[in-house]
């Protein structure tokens, strides 16, 4: 049987991918579980009162604990996870912002996949905190290093 050495395992970009796709679906599954989605329901219901011309700006106690802050066009964003059930929903926004992740780091250029794993594993805690709190800062940030590596190009 060939053995793989743990810095081989470690210097591949599909390493990154398969950490990130078990993250994902962990921290769906997690944040599900304690109830902790306030955030993602902001973001679900969102859709509703645009579709219902409800103001989206107006505090609904009755529904969640915080107030909309973005604008009209995210709660359009959002219509395919508010059309799903709120579990998968979760999942598949935990996936979403790793998927935007996984692009950020493995397209960043002239760095080796070494220096790559080195930024992933250092940014991973943050990383993961954002998500179990169903922030969209993850998805912004690695929006904003996605526009820095057009730029480079």
């Amino acid at each position: 049987m060939k053995s793989v050495s743990f810095s081989k395992l470690f210097s591949k970009k599909s390493t990154i991918g398969f950490l990130l796709l078990i993250v994902g679906i962990v921290v769906g599954i997690q944040t599900n579980a304690i109830h902790g989605y306030n955030n993602f329901l902001i973001f679900k219901t969102s859709n509703f009162h645009l579709n219902h011309w409800i103001n989206l700006y107006t505090w609904h106690k009755a529904e969640y604990m915080d107030q909309f802050l973005y604008s009209p066009a995210f709660a359009v964003f959002i219509a395919p996870l508010a059309a799903i059930p709120l579990w998968l929903g979760l999942i598949m926004w935990s996936l979403l912002s790793c998927f935007f992740f996984y692009i950020s780091v493995t397209s960043l250029p002239n760095i080796s996949i070494n220096k790559k794993m080195t930024v992933f594993f250092i940014t991973l805690i943050e990383f993961v905190t954002c998500i179990q709190n169903n922030q969209t800062n993850a998805i912004i940030v690695s929006c904003m290093v996605l526009a820095f590596i057009c730029f480079e190009n």
